[in-house]
């Protein structure tokens, strides 16, 4: 009989520390699960950064895009008004405009 209790004994140590090997697993699953879930929200963070960034940076050229396209259209009338006041004919009421390298050149369309 004492050695049916020893085996027994052993047996349920050998069980509880089953158990808290499984629990510590568990444990240390858990934490590393939250730790790659925090790395990828992380990631996310940075990634967002990094679209907001570029869509203020966007946001700005189109600005300064629809800033230099109202001072081309400003020059443009202006010039119109300085030929009509110098009294040159302009084919149909217009100008040729040709666009060279990203600068503006105006040609009078007399007689092309």
């Amino acid at each position: 009989m004492v050695r049916d209790r020893q085996v027994d004994c052993s047996l349920a140590e050998l069980y509880f520390r089953g158990q808290a090997t499984q629990e510590a697993l568990a444990s240390v699953q858990q934490h590393e699960a939250m730790a790659v879930l925090l790395s990828r929200l992380d990631q996310l963070e940075d990634s967002m950064g990094s679209v907001q960034q570029a869509a203020v940076h966007a946001a700005e050229m189109q600005a300064a895009q629809q800033s230099l396209k109202a001072t081309d259209t400003a020059y443009i009338r202006w010039v119109g008004g300085v030929w009509a006041a110098a009294g040159m004919r302009r084919r149909g009421g217009h100008c040729r405009v040709t666009r060279l390298a990203g600068a503006t050149c105006l040609k009078p369309a007399l007689g092309d």
